[in-house]
């Protein structure tokens, strides 16, 4: 135990409790009030033109069965 604990190690130690803390008090609180998580492979609704559709103007595609 001689150098075991030596003034790095000590260090290092306080360094990375101090950012598990700061890290845990930004990201680790949850709220309740976040949004669902994007779903990219979730379908949308017929009635939603795309939004390249509605800057040129046109009328998407018919729905694909």
């Amino acid at each position: 135990m001689n150098g075991f604990v030596d003034i790095y190690t000590l260090i290092f130690l306080v360094l990375a409790v101090v950012i598990f803390f700061k890290l845990r008090g930004v990201l680790g609180q949850r709220t309740g009030s976040e949004r669902p998580p994007f779903d990219p492979f979730a379908r949308r609704k017929a009635s939603e033109p795309d939004a390249a559709c509605r800057r040129q103007g046109r009328s998407p595609a018919p729905p694909r069965q």
